[in-house]
């Protein structure tokens, strides 16, 4: 599903610092009158435009128990009982193989599985009362993407940038489009300093995408 709907907060501040957020659903319980949804998201973009989302973030009234480090923040939302909200109207019989991404072009998209075809039209019929879905697709597949949430390996923001600049400007591209050199001096930083930081981001990374990709010990 890709989709818009009223009275989303993520929605409008992903389009407002050209951000994109990862969205993890935790859990839903119920409390007196009211439903308390636990989140977590990962908010990738500019650091000054993370920062200033997760401002705006901690200063709604509706989100309890925030607690931010680096570019992860959880919180635990309350909503009244019937409220339009997405996490209210997920089955348990829902699994999720992605994460829920809200992207800078102002939509969510959701990709979702389920082993009984009636929990997904279920599930889109209600959606349909309260979402603008601009695009849907069922389809029976085997799975063969499936993304289950782990921890990231805890790399520093100068060690990520790091990384994402040697991506962004071909140094892992074949054949390789730009040298440690040209990357230093991008990023105002000796070689050898910025060699570093590189290297100690790959050696977190690479290990932690291999052990998840390998079946045989």
């Amino acid at each position: 599903m890709k989709f818009w709907h009223e009275g989303s907060v993520i929605i409008p501040l992903a389009k407002k610092y050209k951000l994109t957020v990862l969205v993890f659903p935790m859990n839903r319980f119920s409390k007196g009158k009211n439903i308390f949804l636990t989140t977590a998201h990962i908010v990738l973009g500019d650091e000054e435009n993370r920062q200033a989302y997760f401002s705006e973030i901690s200063k709604n009234p509706k989100y309890e128990n925030l607690e931010f480090e680096g570019n992860l923040v959880m919180y635990t939302l309350k909503a009244k009982k019937g409220a339009s909200h997405l996490q209210m109207y997920l089955s348990p019989e829902l699994i999720f193989i992605k994460p829920i991404v809200v992207k800078p072009d102002g939509f969510e998209y959701l990709e979702v599985v389920a082993l009984d075809k009636r929990v997904l039209t279920d599930f889109l019929k209600i959606a349909q009362k309260w979402v603008d879905i601009k695009l849907q697709k069922i389809s029976k597949e085997k799975i063969r993407d499936l993304y289950i949430p782990h921890v990231m390996p805890d790399i520093t923001e100068k060690q990520k940038l790091a990384i994402k600049l040697a991506y962004k400007n071909g140094y892992y591209a074949y054949p390789k489009q730009i040298e440690v050199q040209q990357l230093a001096k991008i990023a105002k930083l000796s070689p050898s300093t910025f060699q570093e930081h590189l290297r100690k981001a790959e050696h977190k990374l690479i290990p932690f995408f291999l052990e998840n990709i390998m079946h045989e010990g």
